[in-house]
C-alpha cells in the first residue's frame, strides 16, 4: 500500500512540435519557489513515455534585471518555448490548462518567501568586528601566528 499521495497538478501547459515530442510544463499544488514548474518531454501517447526533465524557479524565463516587477506564469514560458528551435523544430500546437484558477493566481501572487524563498535582513551588526571583506572565522588564523610564521619565512640561514 503507497501512504504518499500524488500532488495535485493546478496549472499544465502542453506544447506540441513538429517532430511529434511534447514537452509539458506543470505547476503543482504545493510549489516552493526554487521548485515552481516542473517540466517534462513526453514521446509519444502513452502515460509511460512521459519522462521528467528538470524542475525549475519561478523566475524562469524572466529577465534576470528587474525579475520581481514582472508577472510569472505559463503564458510567458509558453512564449519563451515558441521561440526556441523555432527553425528546426516549430511548435505546432500549444494547450494552456489551468485547472484549478484560484490555486494557480495565489500560487503566482505570493511573495517569494511565502513560497519558501528565505529573506535575510541585517540589522545590527554593532556586536560583529566591521571588515571590508567576508572572511570565514573558523578558517581565520590569529595574526601574531600569521607574523611568526613571515618572519621565519624571511630569515635564511
Amino acid at each position: 500500500m503507497n501512504t504518499t499521495s500524488k500532488p495535485v497538478v493546478v496549472a499544465r501547459l502542453t506544447v506540441s512540435r513538429a517532430d511529434g515530442k511534447r514537452t509539458i510544463v506543470e505547476v503543482r499544488e504545493g510549489a516552493s519557489f526554487h521548485k515552481f514548474y516542473t517540466f517534462f518531454v513526453q514521446d509519444g501517447a502513452r502515460r509511460s513515455t512521459k519522462t521528467l526533465l528538470r524542475t525549475a524557479s519561478r523566475n524562469e524565463y524572466l529577465p534576470a534585471v528587474n525579475a520581481h516587477r514582472h508577472q510569472p506564469g505559463l503564458d510567458v514560458i509558453e512564449k519563451q518555448l515558441r521561440g526556441i528551435l523555432a527553425q528546426s523544430n516549430p511548435v505546432v500546437k500549444t494547450t494552456l490548462r489551468i485547472i484549478k484558477k484560484r490555486a494557480y493566481r495565489k500560487l503566482l501572487n505570493a511573495s517569494p518567501d511565502a513560497l519558501g524563498l528565505t529573506r535575510v535582513n541585517i540589522t545590527d551588526l554593532s556586536n560583529r568586528p566591521r571588515r571590508g571583506f567576508a572572511v570565514r572565522e573558523q578558517r581565520a588564523i590569529p595574526v601574531g601566528i600569521w607574523l611568526k610564521s613571515l618572519k621565519q619565512k624571511q630569515v635564511m640561514p
